[in-house]
């Protein structure tokens, strides 16, 4: 283990891993920053480089951080460990990672393959619990179009409980993700509040892209064209449409069902 106990908020490395808290810092530094013991180790299992790691003084180290090799380990006085941890959930450790890179066109797909495509999302607890109900129900990929929130937003991580690093994802504008689900022969199904049509009613089994759009707006026109096919989920109360994570849920569990011999 390496890096001397740090005891100013002055020292630079710990200076530089509170500016993960920001998108901003985020983007500078290209790092992202973990908390909780589930979510690293999610991450370590993925392969994630992690590259410094953080824990309040007399804290025992679980033993996945062993496999970090070539990490810096610095322990924090409470004080200052506390000011630096998200929230309450934090297990004692905090991690800096570099952020994992994605490529859109070399994403290779099976014939059955299922994606969410998420069209302008900006919470990152709604995004972080997609990528937990799209883990769950075994869909192949996440796809952010147009997004306002990052994939590896504290929040995010969080509320996938680190199912974020073992999804495949990738960010790009509308266009270039409905010309990528276009030349791979993708079926894209799209949320509309003003569609007749259930969601229930179609094949999911084949080759799909389920599109949700931003949490207020919608769908914008880039995906209300001839080769999008809308659907609605059934309201039988006040309220006309679920919040969007919820609905993603519905979705990928009714494809699950509809391949039910995936399921063990």
């Amino acid at each position: 283990m390496n890096g001397q106990p740090i005891r100013s908020e002055n020292n630079p490395k710990y200076k530089s891993a509170l500016r993960l808290h920001s998108s901003r810092g985020r983007k500078q530094q290209g790092r992202i920053i973990i908390f909780g013991l589930q979510e690293i180790e999610r991450a370590c299992r993925a392969d994630v480089d992690i590259v410094e790691v953080f824990f309040e003084e007399g804290q025992a180290l679980p033993g996945f951080l062993e496999s970090s090799a070539g990490a810096s380990f610095y322990p924090l006085p409470p004080l200052l460990f506390r000011k630096l941890a998200f929230g309450d959930r934090h297990d004692g450790v905090v991690v800096v990672a570099r952020q994992p890179e994605s490529d859109l066109s070399a994403m290779r797909w099976s014939d059955d393959a299922l994606v969410v495509v998420l069209q302008g999302i900006e919470k990152p607890g709604n995004l972080g619990a997609i990528f937990r109900s799209a883990d769950g129900a075994g869909a192949d990929a996440v796809l952010l179009a147009d997004s306002l929130t990052g994939v590896f937003h504290p929040n995010s991580i969080r509320a996938s409980l680190g199912t974020v690093f073992s999804m495949r994802t990738a960010s790009a504008d509308s266009q270039t993700i409905r010309g990528h689900l276009q030349e791979h022969g993708f079926q894209v199904l799209a949320a509309c509040l003003e569609s007749e049509q259930n969601y229930y009613e179609f094949d999911l089994q084949q080759r799909t892209a389920l599109v949700l759009g931003n949490e207020n707006l919608g769908l914008t026109d880039d995906w209300r064209t001839g080769e999008t096919r809308m659907f609605q989920l059934p309201m039988r109360g006040q309220a006309d449409s679920l919040n969007v994570s919820s609905t993603a849920a519905i979705l990928v569990y009714e494809a699950m069902r509809q391949r039910r011999t995936r399921v063990d």
